[in-house]
């Protein structure tokens, strides 16, 4: 029943229903964000989390409960609730992915609710709070970005490259490594610029570059919902031997990737 609702065309209710819930979501983050203190402690794993993450996390949980009862989610602010073998169909949550650049007073953190449906990338929405808006995408139907006014555009789409033209690559802008490093030098001739959370992903799905790419250790909640944008608007995003990265909930930790939609532009034995 689910992928029969899902099978929606841009603006149908269900799409616009999605997209709202990621955008309270991104309200209550913002109204955290407009206090003197966001409530940062560290979690077990010594990440960040804020008052904001949790926030945005409450708003939705009720959300998605009411949109698609039944429907497993798996969120990164609470991740013991979720049992790994009861489905293959799940929503994949980061109520705030970039919560380090949220701590810090940028702007590039976003929402991320991402369905993975039969195990496969379905459909995705990447809320950017700050710029109030929000890139959607459904696999085999299409990707758009909602703005600030609920107005509505298609993405431009990945941007084509010819050889012996510069890659343009979109790197994370706290987590420059020895490894990244590496893995950069395998590409042909390029220039990086830092974007931050999964909007270096959704930014290569609306042109502002040819590549996105990660060294290792995002989640899957970091990147189901982009990967959704990237996979209706041609691309994808590959690991390690060009193979698609797993939707599988056993597997939370994703390896290297690189999101683009250039053919054997995956850096081969390096991005093992």
């Amino acid at each position: 029943m689910l992928d029969e609702a899902l099978n929606f065309q841009r603006g149908t209710k269900l799409a616009r229903e999605l997209e709202a819930i990621a955008r309270r979501a991104g309200a209550a983050i913002l109204e955290v964000a407009a206090r003197p203190d966001l409530g940062v402690r560290r979690k077990e794993d010594h990440s960040a989390v804020t008052d904001a993450d949790l926030a945005a996390h409450d708003v939705i949980v009720v959300g998605l409960q009411r949109a698609t009862p039944g429907v497993a989610l798996l969120s990164e602010e609470d991740v013991g609730a979720f049992d790994p073998g009861s489905s293959t169909t799940f929503w994949a949550v980061d109520p705030l992915d970039g919560t380090a650049e949220f701590v810090r007073g940028g702007s590039e953190y976003c929402v991320n609710i991402g369905l993975v449906l039969d195990g496969e990338v379905h459909f995705g929405v990447v809320h950017h709070p700050a710029q109030a808006c929000s890139f959607v995408g459904v696999r085999g139907v299409g990707a758009w970005l909602v703005r600030a006014d609920g107005s509505e555009r298609p993405l431009r789409g990945m941007l084509p490259w010819r050889k012996g033209e510069e890659l343009q690559v979109l790197t994370s802008r706290w987590h420059r490594s020895k490894r990244l490093e590496a893995l950069l030098s395998c590409l042909p001739p390029h220039q990086t610029a830092p974007r931050g959370a999964a909007l270096k992903i959704v930014h290569i799905a609306d042109a502002h570059a040819h590549a996105a790419m990660s060294a290792g250790g995002t989640k899957i909640w970091d990147t189901v919902a982009a990967d959704a944008i990237v996979q209706a608007c041609g691309g994808r995003i590959l690991g390690p031997g060009g193979i698609p990265l797993r939707c599988v909930p056993e597997a939370l930790t994703n390896p290297a990737w690189i999101a683009s939609a250039i053919p054997d532009l995956v850096p081969g034995q390096a991005l093992r």
